[in-house]
């Protein structure tokens, strides 16, 4: 559910927030001294300039991560990006936005179909018939048993919220970048034909591409995706698919009480079966 701003600002202060932070957790390789110019904070005039360079960021080279830093430094600067006052300031209202209530839908819960017990009549069972999104850029693949676990062979791997053991039953592999991945780790109830999302979600950031050849956009739309999948993860809602005649399946939002979420409808896309021999190809974008 890719989510776009041009609001440069919006990034570029929990970004000084954050590098500061690490600097104050003692960080060698972000000493205060280290800080680079891009981490400080611009004038409205600077923000219009640099927002013309891209969505998020530049398109320049990031040198705001040294090259030296730590996984644990990694991590850490996303956590503390998504944690930053100010980001929960530029986030909540779209949240708010997307989570609008419309009007209520009795039996929401037995329209559409059984989505597990479609695709576990597929070849492979459910294990191997994954669903893929390829729609406004972004690509997703989700797998409705919890157990896929690609090779992802020439990717560093970075848990920035690490799932617990056992309780995912649902995962998602989500391309917002080339060769930038985050693989989301969801518990779920089904009710019904709906399947129900609350609780914890762990968050695997996995890049093929070193993080010091990230674009300065690279890095703060990956780190404004963070945040965001970490206050959704706070949410409760539901998803209750259909099926096309193409074979297609389109999915349906809605509150747990049966009130539907028309904006999330409105973002939402239309999904493709998928078998899991070519989940690898997509990862290693081929």
């Amino acid at each position: 559910m890719p989510v776009v701003t041009n609001k440069n600002a919006a990034f570029r202060r929990p970004l000084t927030a954050a590098i500061a932070a690490l600097a104050l957790l003692g960080s060698p390789v972000l000493a205060q001294d280290d800080v680079p110019e891009q981490a400080e904070p611009v004038s409205a005039q600077e923000e219009s300039a640099e927002t013309q360079e891209g969505v998020f960021g530049s398109s320049e080279t990031q040198s705001i991560l040294p090259s030296d830093i730590s996984a644990d430094q990694f991590i850490q600067f996303f956590t503390l990006f998504s944690a930053n006052q100010e980001m929960s300031q530029a986030i909540d209202p779209l949240i708010a936005e997307m989570m609008a209530e419309g009007p209520m839908v009795e039996n929401w819960e037995q329209s559409g179909i059984d989505i597990l017990a479609e695709l576990g009549t597929k070849p492979g069972g459910l294990s191997e018939s994954l669903l893929l999104d390829e729609s406004d850029g972004v690509i997703a693949v989700i797998d409705f048993s919890g157990m896929v676990s690609p090779s992802l062979e020439g990717f560093r791997s970075y848990a920035l919220r690490p799932e617990i053991a056992g309780q995912s039953a649902e995962r998602v592999f989500t391309q917002f970048a080339p060769g930038i991945w985050f693989e989301t780790a969801h518990q779920r109830e089904v009710h019904g034909n709906a399947l129900c999302y609350s609780g914890y979600v762990g968050v695997t950031l996995h890049s093929k591409v070193p993080h010091t050849e990230w674009s300065e956009d690279d890095l703060l739309s990956t780190a404004f995706i963070f945040a965001m999948v970490d206050r959704l993860a706070s949410l409760n809602f539901c998803a209750v698919y259909d099926k096309e005649e193409s074979g297609n399946y389109p999915s349906k939002f809605f509150t747990f009480n049966g009130a539907s979420l028309p904006e999330l409808d409105e973002m939402n896309s239309v999904t493709t079966l998928l078998p899991l021999s070519e989940l690898d190809i997509i990862l290693q974008g081929e």
